[in-house]
């Protein structure tokens, strides 16, 4: 609309009338964005203190043959590092249906503007869209096996804790050091893994929106000579792929945090399982 109004010759209030719906829209965003953003945090803060309870009180309540089910490492885990992976899921859970429709929706204004070299954009992340199921298939492995490094490392690391003085006794403080040790080199090459994982499918979906804008623009332009694009078409449709960079951004978290929530499975029944 400014673009236009610049080019046209209407009066002066109607462009600062555009200006200053654009400046309160942005300020509205912040502010409601601000709100959320509190909000949601306050709400998963409390989730997880209602989890951490409820494992600690069963922990409490667990019989003598229940505890051989599980380990203090386990329970340990379950009540730190899992609880802390629901929360985070928590705050981000809200993105899982909003991300689309913004995609959708920035999609079908585009098309609008470009018409069906829209398509070519849309190859490009149909394209990246099945690389990155199967990155994410992969985070879901290695997260596996994180977490059951880091359950060994705790069980050991509570049996060393427990017979302290028998492992002092007979000096055998480097051989389980070792031990300790072996199995956090195994914890960090999993994680190592996942790092660069989640680092790959961040960085594909942060060139997407360039990537899709190229393909776009090329395809409009080769379709039909008669295609010109103007500063009005090409500044508006930027903007659009500015908007989609943005839920294109969040989706290779989305899908990181739900393969990671999806792995906890013994999070969610230990509290419901009979003593």
């Amino acid at each position: 609309m400014l673009i236009a109004f610049v080019s046209s010759d209407d009066p002066l209030w109607r462009g600062l009338l555009f200006a200053f719906t654009m400046f309160f829209s942005a300020m509205l965003e912040s502010i409601l964005n601000g709100q959320y953003d509190y909000r949601i945090y306050v709400i998963s803060m409390r989730m997880r203190s209602a989890m951490i309870n409820a494992i600690y009180k069963k922990a409490l309540a667990l019989s003598s043959v229940a505890r051989g089910q599980y380990t203090t490492g386990e329970i340990v885990n379950l009540m730190s590092v899992d609880t802390q992976r629901v929360m985070d899921y928590i705050q981000v859970y809200n993105l899982i249906w909003i991300t689309p429709l913004q995609i959708g929706l920035a999609i079908w204004l585009l098309w609008g503007q470009l018409g069906i070299a829209t398509l070519g954009g849309l190859g490009v992340m149909i394209i990246l869209l099945p690389i990155n199921g199967v990155v994410t298939a992969y985070i879901r492995k290695y997260q596996v096996q994180l977490m059951k490094h880091k359950d060994r490392r705790l069980k050991l690391m509570n049996e060393i804790l427990g017979g302290i003085k028998v492992l002092k006794l007979y000096a055998w403080e480097k051989s389980f050091q070792q031990r300790v040790q072996d199995i956090r080199d195994d914890e960090m090459k999993s994680l190592k893994v996942q790092a660069y994982l989640s680092a790959a499918v961040i960085f594909a979906f942060t060139c997407a929106p360039f990537l899709v804008a190229l393909a776009s623009f090329a395809v409009f332009i080769a379709i039909d000579t008669n295609n010109i694009l103007d500063a009005n078409k090409a500044f508006v449709s930027l903007s659009l792929f500015n908007i989609l960079r943005v839920p294109m951004a969040f989706l290779p978290m989305l899908i990181t945090f739900t393969a990671m929530a999806s792995v906890l499975n013994l999070l969610v029944a230990f509290p419901f399982r009979p003593t």
